[in-house]
C-alpha cells in the first residue's frame, strides 16, 4: 500500500508552503512543511509526515477559526453591556438635567441645585466636567449648603 497525497493535499500543502516560506522567523514546524515542499525525492515518510502535517494545520486552522467566533461573541455582548450601561447613564442624565433646569425639589425638602453642588463639593464631577457644566455652578455667595 503507498501513501499518496491527494490533489486536495497537495494544493493546500502548496498554500502552506507559499505562506510559510515568506515568514522571517518561522517555527520549527514552518521550517519543516518549507523543507519537505521544497524536497525533490520524497521518501514514503516523507508522504506520511507531509498528510500529519496537514492534518494538524488544519485541526490548527479550524481551531483559530474557532477562537475567533467565541472573541467575536464576547466581544458583541461586552459591546451589549457597554451599551446598556451608557444607555441608562444617559437615561439618568437626562433626568437629572430635566430636574435641575425646572428647580424640582427631592422630597420637597431639598432641590436638585443642591444636589448637584454636593456632587460638585464631593468631587462626583471632574474638574475637566466643569467648564461645561458652568451654567450650573452657583458663585460661592450664592451656594447654600445642603443638609444630608
Amino acid at each position: 500500500m503507498t501513501i499518496e497525497l491527494t490533489s486536495d493535499d497537495l494544493e493546500y500543502f502548496s498554500e502552506l508552503y507559499a505562506r510559510y516560506s515568506k515568514y522571517s522567523k518561522p517555527t520549527n514546524i514552518q521550517k519543516l512543511i518549507t523543507t519537505l515542499f521544497e524536497k525533490q525525492d520524497k521518501t514514503k515518510e516523507d508522504v506520511k509526515n507531509i498528510k500529519q502535517l496537514i492534518k494538524a494545520e488544519k485541526l490548527a486552522q479550524r481551531n483559530f477559526q474557532a477562537q475567533q467566533k467565541i472573541n467575536k461573541l464576547l466581544r458583541e455582548e461586552k459591546n451589549e453591556e457597554r451599551k446598556k450601561i451608557e444607555r441608562k447613564k444617559f437615561v439618568l442624565g437626562g433626568a437629572f438635567y430635566n430636574a435641575l433646569t425646572s428647580n424640582m425639589r427631592f422630597n420637597d425638602s431639598i432641590s436638585y441645585e443642591q444636589i448637584f453642588e454636593k456632587m460638585l463639593k464631593d468631587g462626583l464631577i471632574g474638574e475637566r466636567d466643569k467648564d461645561s457644566l458652568k451654567e450650573f455652578i452657583k458663585t460661592p455667595q450664592n451656594v447654600t449648603s445642603p443638609s444630608f
